[in-house]
C-alpha cells in the first residue's frame, strides 16, 4: 500500500510505502545527465543502445545548447541518497523532418536522429533560435525520444506514484511551447496507454510491436481539457520576455537549485548570478509587477528578497511560457 503526501510542495512527493517512506522528486536534465539519459533510454531501445557510449556526450551537448528537453525522476528513502529511477528526453524537429517522417515512417527513429547528431549533420534538431521562431510563429514539432524507468517488467508499489510524478513533470517541461504536433514511437503496451490518453496511431510496425503516435490540437476540443495530452497545446505568449541568460537561471531556480548551485551549473561567478537576479526583478517589475508580490499587493513595499523570489518562482510554475525561447526575447 502507498499514499502520497503532497504537503512537501513543488519539489518532493512523500510516498508512504508500508513502513518505508520514500521521497520522489522530478527535475529537468542538466548537462551532466547526458550519460544517465543515454543509459536509461537505451535500456528499452536496442537501436539506441547499439550506438554505444558516444550517445551520452552527444545528449549532454544538446542539453547544454537547449536543443534537448530531458527529465529525471529521482527517489530516496528519507534521509538517504537520491537515485535516478526514470528518465525521458525530447527534441524539436523542423517541419520538413516531421513531414518526411510521417510520410514514410521507419522504426527506431530516435536512434536515427541520434546517429545523425553523432555524424555532425546540421539542422537535425532545432537550435534555440529556431525554437524561439517556432514559438512566435506557427508552432513546433515535438518528438519524444523516449521514456524509461528502472523497474522494467516489475510492478513494485512505488511504480504508480513514480509514473504519476513523471507524467506531471513531462507536462510541466513542455507546457508553454507553442506546439503544432507531438510525435513519438513506443512499444505496444506503452503506446496503447498513450492512445487511451488522447494520441492517435499514425503508423503500426506490427512485426516489431511498435507504434508511431501523433497528437495535434483539435478545433473540436472542449474548452476544459479532457486529457493530459491536451494540456500541452494550451499556450499563451510570454509577457516578461526574459533574456536567454535570465531564462537559464530561472529554469534552474524553479527546479530548486540554490544560487551557488546555479553558478556552478552555468559556470559563472556568484556576482554574475546576483546581477542577473537584479535584472530579472527589474524586468519583471516593469512588465508583470504582481508576479513579485503577494496576491493583490500592488507594490513591492515591504516585500523581502526571499519573498520576491518565492512569488516569482510560483508565478513561473503557473506560467511556463515565460521560460521558453521566443523570437521577441532578447538574445
Amino acid at each position: 500500500m502507498f499514499a502520497v503526501d503532497s504537503a512537501w510542495g513543488d519539489f518532493f512527493w512523500a510516498v508512504a510505502m508500508d513502513d518505508n517512506p520514500v521521497l520522489l522528486r522530478a527535475r529537468l536534465a542538466r548537462r551532466t545527465d547526458g550519460a544517465v539519459l543515454a543509459a536509461g533510454l537505451s535500456r528499452w531501445d536496442p537501436a539506441l543502445a547499439a550506438l554505444g557510449s558516444d550517445v551520452g556526450p552527444a545528449m549532454a551537448r544538446l542539453i547544454e545548447h537547449e536543443q534537448l528537453r530531458g527529465g529525471c525522476v529521482e527517489e530516496a528513502i528519507t534521509d538517504g541518497d537520491w537515485e535516478v529511477s526514470a528518465t525521458g528526453a525530447s527534441v524539436f524537429l523542423s517541419d520538413a523532418a516531421a513531414q518526411a517522417y510521417l510520410a514514410s515512417p521507419t522504426p527506431f527513429f530516435a536512434a536515427q536522429l541520434m546517429r545523425q547528431v553523432l555524424s555532425g549533420e546540421p539542422d537535425v534538431v532545432l537550435n534555440t533560435r529556431q525554437i524561439a521562431l517556432g514559438n512566435a510563429g506557427d508552432g513546433l514539432n515535438l518528438f519524444v525520444l523516449g521514456f524509461t524507468h528502472r523497474y522494467g517488467a516489475e510492478e513494485p508499489p512505488i511504480l504508480r506514484p513514480l509514473l504519476a510524478r513523471a507524467i506531471e513533470h513531462f507536462v510541466y517541461a513542455h507546457r508553454g511551447y507553442r506546439l503544432r504536433r507531438m510525435l513519438r514511437e513506443d512499444p505496444y503496451p506503452i503506446a496503447d496507454v498513450l492512445v487511451a490518453s488522447g494520441m492517435t496511431i499514425a503508423h503500426d510496425f506490427a512485426d516489431i510491436g511498435r507504434k508511431v503516435l501523433i497528437a495535434e490540437p483539435s478545433p473540436a476540443a472542449h474548452i476544459f481539457p479532457s486529457s493530459t495530452i491536451s494540456m500541452l497545446f494550451n499556450c499563451s505568449a510570454p509577457q516578461v520576455l526574459y533574456s536567454n541568460a535570465e531564462r537559464r537561471l530561472l529554469d534552474l531556480a524553479v527546479d530548486g537549485l540554490t544560487d551557488s548551485e546555479i553558478a556552478s551549473e552555468l559556470d559563472v561567478s556568484g556576482n554574475t548570478i546576483k546581477q542577473t537576479w537584479r535584472s530579472i526583478y527589474d524586468r519583471t517589475q516593469r512588465r508583470v509587477p504582481l508576479a513579485l508580490a503577494a496576491a493583490g499587493q500592488s507594490s513591492l513595499d515591504g516585500v523581502r528578497g526571499q519573498e520576491k523570489r518565492r512569488h516569482l518562482l510560483a508565478y513561473l510554475r503557473d506560467h511556463p511560457q515565460e521560460l521558453r525561447p521566443h523570437a521577441a526575447t532578447p538574445f
